[in-house]
């Protein structure tokens, strides 16, 4: 969007915050001027959690998109299969209060129900990552020399899993312990004996003795 563009949509987004408020009802849309100098693409309006996007679309053929704004909940959001339409477009000369009544109609029930969605998502990835990382931390304890590894990044949607190593002890070498769901996995590097004896230690009706080198 050219500079012009953008004063345009400005002005647009200016005149549909102030027809979306409504101060008898506690409702308060504003420009938010803080958004709008961190993105030159379009204007940015918001209520409490609730931000929009709005700028002139290049592919709706000169049409103003509006879209909801997630403010780093996007990773959390249902797969797409799942996801609800959160964006709309309008005509460029439409009225503020027309556009007004489009977005609380066709817009904000969707994009709360998604935001929603995404902010409960979010809050029990944050619980299970906490579980993970108190079971990692009880577990670390009992390994001598133990470090627990990327836990500063164990943070925001990802795969990634931290995990705890050890190369101090002298009789095995513990390359990793990582959970997967209730589980956990841990990989040993250890002598012939010492597997024999963990193994019978696991199921004690094997009768596994090491075998001969």
């Amino acid at each position: 969007m050219g500079h012009e563009e953008n004063m345009v949509v400005e002005t647009k987004a200016r005149e549909i915050a102030a027809a979306m408020s409504n101060p008898l009802l506690g409702v308060a849309w504003i420009l938010d001027e803080k958004k709008n100098e961190e993105y030159s693409n379009g204007a940015w309006i918001t209520s409490g959690d609730l931000e929009l996007h709005l700028r002139i679309g290049y592919g709706t053929k000169g049409r103003l998109e509006i879209s909801g704004g997630f403010n780093g909940l996007s990773g959390y959001l249902p797969y797409h299969g799942n996801r609800e339409k959160t964006e709309i477009t309008v005509a460029v000369d439409k009225s503020a209060v027309a556009v007004a009544r489009d977005i609380e109609r066709r817009l904000l029930p969707p994009y709360k129900k998604m935001l929603a969605a995404a902010s409960a998502s979010k809050d029990g990835d944050l619980a299970r990552r906490k579980k993970i990382m108190d079971i990692l931390t009880e577990l670390t304890a009992l390994v001598p020399g133990g470090t627990l590894l990327d836990a500063d990044e164990f943070n925001g949607p990802s795969s990634a899993r931290p995990w705890v190593t050890s190369y101090s002890n002298p009789y095995y070498d513990l390359h990793k312990m990582e959970t997967y769901g209730e589980d956990v996995h841990i990989e040993l590097r250890v002598s012939v004996d010492l597997a024999a004896k963990l193994l019978k230690a696991i199921n004690p009706n094997t009768g596994a003795t090491p075998p001969k080198t």
